[in-house]
Formats: C-alpha cells, structure tokens, sequence
C-alpha cells in the first residue's frame, strides 16, 4: 500500500478450550444514574438506570481482555494466573460460547479487525481466524505490542520499545512490513484514511494514505494525544485528565471543542453506532467512577456530563456489546456486561 508520511510534526494532541466453557451467571446489581458531586452540577436530566450482568468464567478461568466485531464478542481467558489462554467466541444473543480457539505463548491483548481476531503479548502477535480457528503467529524480534489500529485490509501495530510501526497485511499468507519510527510509538489510532501514531514523547506522526483530507490532525496541538477517532474530521484527545472532543467543520480554521466531565483520568473511548460514547477512567477506588456513558443527547452540550455512571473495581478492557451496553473485563479478571437502560436485560 502506497503511503507517505509527515515526520517530526509535533501536534498537541484478541483446537478448543479443553478447560472449561464460559457460563454466564446474572447477578442482581442495579446501578444508579449519574449523581452530583459537590464540585459538579446537578444530576441532567438524561440520565437512566443502568443494569449491571456478571458474565462468570468456567472454574479456574479469568479473562484478560475483550473485544468485539462481526456481530460477536470475543473475550481472551486465561487458566490460572499462569496457563493457557484460547479466545472465547459469545453470541451476545444467546449469550452461549459459540467457539474456543486456543492461542500460543504469552497472551495479554485483544483486538478485533480486519475481520480477525488479533492477540498479542510478550513478543508476538497472533492472527486468529474467527471462521475456521486457524491461528498464525508473527514473532517479533523484540519489543511488545499493546495498540493496534486497522486501515482497509492492513493491521497497524506500534512496538513498544522499538523504534518502528509494524503493518501486518492479510491475505492467504500475513505480509508484513517495518516503518521506522524514531520517536518510540506508544499507540495507533485509526482516522479516516490515516493511521495517528503517538510516541513517547507525545507527538503525533501520521501515516497518511492517498487521497486523504487529514488538514484536520494539523489543528491539534502538541500535549494531546489522539486516543480515538470519532468519524470524519472528528477525535478525541486526551490532555492531562481532560477528554476533549475535536470537530473540524469545513471552511473553520480552528476545531470546535467539547471538554467531558469525566471525573477522572480518561482511558478508553468508544463510540457507539448512534453517536453516543462509552469511556473508562482510572480509579483507586470502588466506590469512583470507572466507566462512564454518554448519550447521543448528552454529547449535544458544550460541556457534556455523563448519562449514566458505572462504580466498582477499575477497568481493565471493555468493547461495545452488539445486544446493546459493554462487555468489560476488571482488574481482578471478571467478566460482565453494563447496559445503561431503562430496559430490563434479556
């Protein structure tokens, strides 16, 4: 794939599981909408209940990580602390395990593109095929991959602790490719025809393909990092504890922008199909808050607040459930799903 890129521009800116199936358990939890705190405005109008579904593992199971894609989620289980780990297939539906694909070696990340699983952990990345269980493994001669974007037919990895992005295309065979990065990629961000690359000193260094209007990403101003990309000309950056969402409108010099009330240290963003938002902040506390959805509605303000507020133990990974809420992944390795909605679960 043809590309080119801009250098040094500094912008502020996932053979079957042997061990056990996955079973799911509901548990009674109800979450309260989002409340007031005494630095904070008063409860929006917006906000809903929440309902709050522990998805338990199989005995002796903890799950590491989640993902989701082609209408399915797929969470990556461990046995034990130090066992095997294979990929759970869940037909959010049913919420039945339809498969388990064992993977190699040291397994700690999931992702989900290009119409593959992807896990990756200690020095290799693996390419699961969600169709026919085929695994193929791509060892790297050093460094670890914690971010993965997707771009058409090609997976873009940035190697911690290598100076380089590594482009893994898929076909019959994995055709891969090294592009130089001197600054030290930390994270990917796919962006309409562009791949955002963050280093570690948090600049950002696009890889841009052709025909791309990318103007936008040179807006963004050094000290803020693109997490996600949030449609055509839009993202979302991060810049101390604040998320802001970033709009270019055509014909405007300067982005139109959105601070969230966040109430802590933004992790993760997801958008949902509506144009809504899910994000998770970094907390000590279960009692803090630890993921957070924002309503289409809600997003609509100059300074949106949360619709609905989810408080326990700090998340560690979570993806969009295609029934509806997330799938998240704790710290301690449990599995469960959140909805924000009045709407009793199924």
């Amino acid at each position: 794939m043809l590309f080119w890129r801009w250098r040094d521009l500094r912008l502020y800116s996932h053979a079957a599981i042997g061990f056990a199936a996955l079973a799911l358990v509901v548990v009674d939890a109800s979450v309260a909408g989002v409340r007031g705190n005494a630095s904070s405005s008063p409860t929006p109008a917006s906000s809903v209940a929440a309902h709050h579904q522990v998805l338990a593992l199989g005995h002796g199971l903890h799950a590491l990580a989640v993902a989701s894609g082609g209408g399915r989620i797929w969470v990556l289980a461990q046995h034990g602390r130090h066992g095997s780990t294979a990929v759970a297939e869940i037909d959010p539906t049913t919420e039945q395990t339809v498969t388990s694909i064992q993977v190699p070696g040291a397994a700690s990340h999931l992702f989900y593109g290009v119409g593959q699983v992807w896990v990756t952990g200690g020095t290799q990345i693996s390419d699961v095929d969600p169709h026919g269980g085929h695994v193929r493994t791509i060892q790297l001669s050093g460094g670890t991959v914690s971010s993965m974007a997707f771009e058409r037919s090609t997976a873009y990895a940035a190697v911690i602790g290598r100076d380089e992005l590594l482009a893994v295309t898929v076909g019959k065979q994995l055709r891969t490719r090294t592009i130089e990065e001197k600054g030290g990629p930390l994270t990917v961000v796919a962006v309409p025809r562009a791949i955002e690359v963050t280093n570690d000193e948090m600049n950002l260094v696009p890889v841009i393909f052709p025909g791309a209007d990318t103007s936008f990403l040179a807006t963004l101003q050094l000290g803020r990092p693109v997490i996600a990309s949030g449609g055509a000309r839009v993202v979302w950056v991060r810049r101390r504890n604040l998320l802001v969402r970033e709009t270019l409108r055509h014909g405007v010099s300067r982005p139109a922008r959105q601070y969230l009330d966040v109430r802590g240290r933004p992790m993760q963003v997801t958008n949902t199909d509506d144009g809504g938002c899910y994000v998770t902040v970094s907390t000590a506390r279960r009692s803090q808050p630890s993921l957070l959805y924002f309503s289409p509605q809600s997003l609509q303000a100059p300074h949106p607040k949360p619709t609905a507020v989810h408080r326990g133990r700090p998340v560690r990974s979570f993806a969009v459930d295609p029934a509806g809420g997330v799938a998240y992944v704790d710290v301690a390795g449990g599995l469960a799903k959140w909805v924000p909605s009045a709407k009793p679960l199924r």
